[in-house]
């Protein structure tokens, strides 16, 4: 488990919808409504909508103590990443940049205590 997540919709947390791509063979998770609405409209044949998978917090609307999960997509590996561990996406940023291309904050979480 890298964070928390919340089964129930609360004050300041949005739906994190899943939607499954049987060509790539991958999940893509979005808390945008709009990116959900353009991706299950422009690429209905690609991605599938499966419904709510869990809800967080926004960028903007964190409260303090949660943690931004960052989000990347390779179109080299036809997939996306996600990680709530900074010194992790500084490597990819830095490091692999023709693999990963870093879409930013994804929404935030509680971090899981080590």
């Amino acid at each position: 488990m890298a964070y928390y997540a919340f089964h129930e919709a609360g004050e300041n947390l949005p739906a994190v919808y899943r939607l499954w791509s049987p060509k790539m063979q991958t999940h893509f998770w979005t808390i945008n409504d709009d990116e959900l609405r353009r991706t299950s409209r422009d690429f209905a044949d690609t991605w599938i909508f499966e419904g709510v998978a869990f809800y967080a917090y926004p960028q903007g609307r964190q409260p303090l103590g949660t943690m931004p999960v960052y989000r990347f997509w390779s179109s080299r590996l036809g997939s996306h990443f996600y990680t709530i561990d900074e010194t992790e996406k500084n490597k990819l940023v830095a490091g692999h940049p023709h693999v990963w291309d870093f879409e930013g904050v994804a929404w935030y979480a509680y971090a899981k205590p080590y």
